[in-house]
């Protein structure tokens, strides 16, 4: 999610081409994207970056998340901490 209207350039580390999609405005001050994962293997690495549509201008950083299976994320990962009231 982010606060302004972008292109999401997007690709996996598994794919010879890049996908462009369009953020949407949710009406709440942030507009966000949802990617086809769908076809993707586990593990996968996605990288992406935006392009600001009111700017005109790409952000200039590729960024990149590995997508596992619910079951193999906790490994090496610290187990969520329950917040005291």
């Amino acid at each position: 999610e982010v606060q302004a209207s972008a292109s999401v350039r997007w690709w996996t580390d598994s794919s010879e081409k890049n996908e462009n999609v369009r953020t949407t405005d949710s009406g709440l001050g942030v507009h966000y994207v949802d990617l086809d994962t769908k076809r993707l293997t586990s593990p996968s690495s996605i990288s992406f970056t935006f392009r600001w549509l009111n700017a005109s201008r790409w952000e200039g950083t590729d960024f990149s998340i590995v997508v596992v299976p619910a079951e193999d994320r906790t490994g090496g990962l610290p187990e969520p901490r329950k917040v005291e009231d």
